[in-house]
């Protein structure tokens, strides 16, 4: 089974909380899902022309009057409903890499206090991360 453009469907489901650019895409990336899921820019502007070749997507020009003119991309039925679809599938084998379970792993080198210290820093670390995904989600599911 050929490996799934998981970046369309970032972009869909960004876009279809509102219209906007491929700066905006990046920009909420980073803000939302960064924690769990890297995004480029020259992963956007390539998934975008593909995504208004295939009709999910619309392009029209910023009407704002300030700064230099931007593309706003919306989504469209055929879009949401593409969507709409992938979010029913089951999930694909799942990659998480942890450079810390590798040193662990390994870690009979160095004195077992290191490692606590390192368990006690990851622990923290992925506690604020959850915090703050649930933070985020409640202001996105607020808004609907």
């Amino acid at each position: 089974m050929a490996k799934e453009n998981t970046t369309i469907y970032i972009i869909l489901g960004l876009l279809n909380h509102e219209d906007l650019s491929g700066y905006d895409i990046k920009k909420r990336a980073d803000y939302m899902i960064s924690n769990f899921w890297e995004l480029g820019y020259g992963q956007i502007y390539p998934t975008l022309a593909r995504l208004e070749k295939d009709g999910l997507v619309t392009k029209r020009i910023s009407e704002e009057s300030k700064g230099p003119e931007r593309n706003l991309y919306s989504i469209t039925g055929a879009g949401r409903e593409a969507l709409t679809e992938w979010l029913k599938l089951p999930e694909q084998k799942e990659y998480t890499k942890y450079e810390i379970l590798l040193k662990l792993f390994f870690g009979s080198l160095v004195p077992l206090e290191d490692s606590a210290k390192r368990i006690d820093a990851f622990t923290r670390c992925l506690s604020q991360i959850w915090n703050g995904f649930w933070v985020r989600n409640r202001i996105i599911f607020s808004s609907i």
